[in-house]
C-alpha cells in the first residue's frame, strides 16, 4: 500500500532502484514489480540472509554498504524508509554522500523522515488556553507493560527541523527539495513546536558535484571505509 500510495509517482519501469537499509526486504519486493532492477542493501548479513528466502524477486540484489557501494553500480533512484529517522547528522551526512555518488546525475532521492516544529516557518498562533503547572501536564506514570525500561538495542530515532534536514540534503549535492506529508499532521506552521511528525524528503542529484565543498571529502571518507 506504501508504494501504490505513495512511492509509486517516483517509480518507472526501466529504472534501477536502490533500497537502503532494506531489512526483510519487503519494500525491495513490493517495488520489484514497477522497476527494471533493485539493489538492497543493509548491513546485518543475518537480515540479508533472511530477505533472500522471505522476498527473493530474479531482479533483486541483496548486498551490504560495502558491497554495493565499492561496486561502482549506478542507479536511478534511492529510497530509504527508516535511515533518516535512526542515523544522526554525522552519519546521515556521510550515508547521503554515498548514496550521491551512486546516483546518476539528475537520480532521484526518497527519504522517510521525522520533522520536529513547524514546517512552513510561519509564527505560532498565540494560545487562548490558561497554562498549566508541571504536575497538571504531566502524564500518569505508566503501569504494568509499559512501566519495564525500553530494550536497549531499540533504534536511535532522530526527528529533525526540515530547515536542517533540508540543509543536510543539501550539503550532500542534491536539490529541489520537497516535502510531503506522510501522516495527517496539520498544515505547516500549524503544529506544535515539539510535535515531530513523519514526512517524505525528495530531492534531485545535482550535476555539479563541487556545488558543495563538503561533498568531495565526505566522498573520500566513504569509499575509503568502502
Amino acid at each position: 500500500m506504501f508504494v501504490r500510495d505513495v512511492l509509486e509517482p517516483y517509480l518507472a519501469p526501466e529504472q534501477d532502484l536502490l533500497d537502503v537499509g532494506c531489512g526483510p526486504g519487503y519494500l525491495a519486493r513490493a517495488v520489484a514489480g514497477r522497476v527494471w532492477s533493485v539493489e538492497a542493501v543493509d548491513v546485518s548479513r543475518g537480515v540479508l540472509a533472511c530477505a533472500r528466502v522471505l522476498n527473493h524477486a530474479v531482479n533483486i540484489d541483496y548486498r551490504t554498504p560495502r558491497e554495493f557501494f565499492g561496486s561502482g553500480r549506478r542507479v536511478d533512484i534511492a529510497v530509504s524508509l527508516t535511515l533518516a529517522t535512526q542515523l544522526d547528522d554525522e552519519d546521515l551526512s556521510a550515508l547521503l554522500a554515498s548514496v550521491w555518488t551512486s546516483l546518476r546525475p539528475g537520480g532521484c532521492l526518497v527519504l522517510r523522515a521525522s520533522v520536529s516544529g513547524p514546517v512552513g516557518g510561519r509564527p505560532q498562533p498565540p494560545t487562548t488556553q490558561p497554562p498549566t503547572t508541571q504536575a497538571e501536564s504531566a502524564p500518569p506514570p505508566p503501569s504494568g507493560p509499559a512501566a519495564r525500561p525500553r530494550g536497549r538495542y531499540l533504534p536511535e530515532h532522530h526527528p529533525r527541523e526540515a530547515g536542517h534536514l533540508v540543509e543536510l540534503v543539501e550539503r550532500a549535492g542534491f536539490g529541489d527539495v520537497r516535502l510531503q506529508n506522510l501522516d495527517g499532521r496539520p498544515a505547516a506552521g500549524q503544529a506544535p513546536a515539539d510535535a515531530a511528525g513523519s514526512w517524505l524528503l525528495v530531492a534531485i542529484r545535482r550535476y555539479e558535484q563541487a556545488v558543495f565543498p563538503r561533498v568531495p571529502e565526505l566522498v573520500r571518507q566513504a569509499a575509503a571505509q568502502a
